[in-house]
């Protein structure tokens, strides 16, 4: 089965929600947290989003188009650094 675009209800950190479409790439944990890092439709980019934040999730059906965004070649710790993964 092909991986599908999601469509998110968030809230950021200060609670504020907003609705987005993602393409999932894959759920990591950086403690004490995990994640769903995705390419973010609305912000034309890779972002992370913890999953206590994502309040609500569908799956629209359509396919996630290739980005070239392979988790096989993640550095964590760089992405940290970058501020993409954490609070």
């Amino acid at each position: 089965m092909a991986q599908q675009v999601l469509d998110i209800t968030y809230r950021d950190k200060t609670g504020k929600a907003s609705t987005r479409a993602v393409e999932p790439v894959a759920v990591l944990g950086v403690r004490p947290h995990w994640y769903l890092w995705a390419w973010c439709r609305l912000r034309q980019g890779p972002r992370s989003f913890r999953l206590d934040r994502i309040t609500d999730a569908v799956m629209s059906g359509e396919a996630v188009p290739d980005r070239g965004l392979d988790p096989a070649n993640l550095e964590l710790t760089e992405l940290v650094g970058r501020g993409i993964l954490g609070d």
